[in-house]
């Protein structure tokens, strides 16, 4: 092999080498970029999650059960003496 075989060749392999740590690195780029994009929708599920709990721990307090019953239903409350008894 002559030395400018040689030398063209190590050229073309050393080309080759930095061709793939080009597309290496891309590739690493763009997959950190994925995962970023599905921390933060996790992130972003997460937080609806725990605002949708808040709504039913609020819905599901006996005041607000109270509230809503005498507005929205026209519930009223009754005395003891109000409630009949019937027997069978």
């Amino acid at each position: 092999m002559t030395k400018k075989n040689f030398l063209t060749l190590c050229t073309c392999i050393n080309g080759v080498f930095i061709a793939t740590q080009i597309y290496k690195h891309t590739q690493f780029v763009h997959y950190m970029y994925q995962k970023q994009q599905e921390e933060e929708s996790i992130h972003t599920c997460e937080e609806t999650v725990n605002k949708l709990k808040q709504q039913l721990y609020a819905l599901q307090d006996r005041a607000t059960i109270k509230e809503f019953a005498q507005k929205e239903l026209g519930m009223r409350t009754i005395a003891l003496h109000q409630v009949k008894r019937l027997d069978l």
